[in-house]
């Protein structure tokens, strides 16, 4: 590749990621969100693009449909052993009965991981802190939901197979 094309690339990376969606009143609101959670603003070089993974590039929506597959991988057995109506149910509402089903199906075929039951309202956290302990240290910041506090369990291994099942199922 050429020095330009170099460039170029490194430059459609570095657009991607601080992109927001929503024009100035969503960036403002982003500003606020990582004001109050006391996150400073992430710093990355041109030696950092390259290590960005393409779901990081995605549109926020998907971004968010894709960490929500992954909190679904990363409950496993106690999601895919689960008679609990109510609890499943209340996930199909914040995930979708799709999503839902299509992790009941994949968890057999992926590594186990330490994980808890998650209540529907935190799987949209869990799944962006997971989604954040897959990135390099200076691209974290680069996704739009905060949730660095949260002390996660989960072998690299079983998340890298995580993220890879839920990024193949969105292409597909």
């Amino acid at each position: 590749m050429k020095a330009a094309e170099q460039r170029a690339t490194l430059a459609a990376i570095g657009n991607d990621l601080v992109a927001v969606e929503g024009g100035p009143g969503h960036r403002r609101a982003a500003l606020l969100l990582k004001h109050l959670n006391g996150c400073e603003d992430p710093v990355a070089c041109f030696a950092d693009l390259p290590n960005a993974p393409g779901w990081l590039r995605l549109p926020a929506a998907a971004q968010r449909k894709l960490a929500l597959r992954v909190a679904l991988l990363w409950m496993g057995d106690a999601l895919a052993g689960s008679i609990d109506g109510a609890w499943l149910g209340g996930l199909a509402e914040v995930a979708g009965e799709d999503l839902l089903d299509w992790a009941i199906e994949t968890i057999p075929s992926l590594p186990p991981a330490p994980a808890r039951r998650l209540e529907a309202g935190e799987l949209e956290i869990y799944g962006f802190s997971l989604l954040r302990e897959q990135l390099p240290m200076a691209l974290r910041g680069y996704l739009p939901w905060r949730a660095d506090h949260l002390a996660l369990s989960c072998p690299r291994e079983a998340l890298d197979a995580f993220v890879e099942a839920a990024v193949a199922a969105a292409r597909a």
